[in-house]
């Protein structure tokens, strides 16, 4: 027999390969490990299956928040949509600001304009009050992706072309 070699068949040693990196990656499923990538600006992994947009970016953000964040608004309209203004979208920026203050979990967001993409921009915080940014991209060619950073004070910014967006001053020290 060959050194390295059980002498078993390869068939039977690559089906509990497949076995044992089968039953790790539901493990990994089971406890969220796969969703945690979107900390400080690094990638999401992949949450199988994929969801509809929101559904899914509701999914990663959970993992940060918990399973019942109050829900400050989801504006799914595309930016530039009539009636889509800083003054429609700022009672959420602003329920996003009381729920931190209070150290009540909270999440929002607002869609944004894009052709080959479903893009949105939000908030987040857990019970430390610590407000997080997120921008989220769901395109067909990829996989979804939830970058997230900390947020100083949040607000909302309106493009020339009438886009309106949350943006975040940086975290002072």
């Amino acid at each position: 027999m060959r050194p390295g070699h059980s002498g078993r068949p390869l068939s039977v040693i690559a089906s509990r390969v497949v076995k044992v990196v089968t039953t790790t990656l539901r493990v990994v499923l089971a406890t969220g490990a796969l969703c945690l990538g979107g900390m400080y600006g690094h990638p999401a992994l992949a949450q199988p299956p994929k969801l509809d947009p929101p559904d899914d970016l509701y999914a990663r953000v959970k993992v940060f928040t918990g399973p019942n964040p109050l829900e400050c608004g989801r504006s799914q309209q595309p930016g530039s949509a009539p009636g889509y203004t800083a003054e429609a979208i700022q009672p959420s920026v602003d329920c996003a600001v009381r729920s931190a203050k209070a150290k009540h979990t909270f999440w929002t967001f607002v869609r944004s304009v894009n052709a080959v993409a479903w893009v949105a921009s939000g908030l987040y915080a857990k019970d430390d009050g610590v407000i997080q940014y997120f921008t989220y991209t769901n395109g067909a060619a990829a996989e979804p992706v939830l970058d997230v950073k900390p947020c100083g004070v949040p607000s909302l910014r309106t493009s020339a072309a009438g886009v309106v967006s949350i943006a975040c001053s940086p975290v002072t020290p």
